[in-house]
């Protein structure tokens, strides 16, 4: 360092003392409880806008969790992106009974206008996030696959598909049958299978109420999971 400064013209010296004692000055912080104070700040913000907002549900939220846990039973884990709604299902007249299982993850979603062809400043301002999931519905050995999208307003389905074999629910089909045939793009359907599929869903309670309640809750649980976050990482650097 002495000999770079030496060689170097006055000024680029005095700069060059100057980075030595910033080094130094930035060296004797104590980082841990630098990083201590801003986490907690971190954790102050979100506790003031959580209180702003009522509370972490929002009323609307707790309205659609009512209607759908009239049917369906919410599974998850502190920490977890994955959230699922399961259910026993009569099944069609004289059929099988059924389970049926909803799969989403808090933390996949995109931006509508993502999605488009072109690009509309004024659309980005209205378009609202994404959310897929998927639907499974088994029976015997066998296990329809939905995999759908969610919005704040509805759902769309993108494909159907038909897995073999197995009586797990929550078989990975991905790894199980990667080269399966994963079934037409939903909209190269016929109008009328495309309407039938929709209604097959419905009659189990998959339908726009559940998308509002996928969109809103992946928001909630989202945040709930960078809250805990937070503490997790507090916890780490204080210990």
């Amino acid at each position: 360092a002495a000999a770079e400064a030496a060689a170097a013209p006055a000024g680029a010296r005095a700069a060059i003392a100057v980075g030595g004692a910033a080094r130094r000055e930035l060296s004797t912080l104590d980082g841990p409880h630098n990083l201590v104070s801003i986490l907690e700040r971190e954790q102050e913000l979100e506790a003031q806008e959580e209180e702003k907002n009522g509370g972490p549900l929002s009323p609307d939220l707790l309205e659609l969790m009512d209607i759908v846990t009239e049917h369906m039973t919410i599974g998850e884990e502190p920490g977890s992106n994955l959230v699922t709604l399961s259910m026993d299902y009569a099944g069609e007249e004289g059929g099988q009974q059924e389970l049926v299982k909803v799969f989403f993850n808090v933390q996949e979603y995109h931006n509508e206008e993502e999605l488009a062809q072109d690009y509309d400043p004024a659309a980005m301002e209205s378009a609202g996030n994404i959310y897929p999931f998927e639907v499974r519905v088994h029976k015997k050995d066998q296990t329809m696959r939905f995999f759908c999208q969610a919005s704040a307003q509805q759902f769309t389905i993108e494909n159907v598909v038909i897995s073999q074999g197995g009586d797990d629910i929550d078989a990975d089909f991905d790894e199980d049958n990667a080269y399966a045939y994963q079934g037409p793009s939903f909209d190269d359907l016929e109008p009328d299978l495309q309407t039938a599929f929709v209604e097959y869903l419905h009659a189990r309670y998959v339908d726009d109420t559940l998308a509002c309640f996928i969109a809103g809750y992946s928001d909630y649980k989202e945040q709930q999971n960078y809250l805990k976050w937070l503490q997790d990482a507090m916890d780490f650097v204080k210990a």
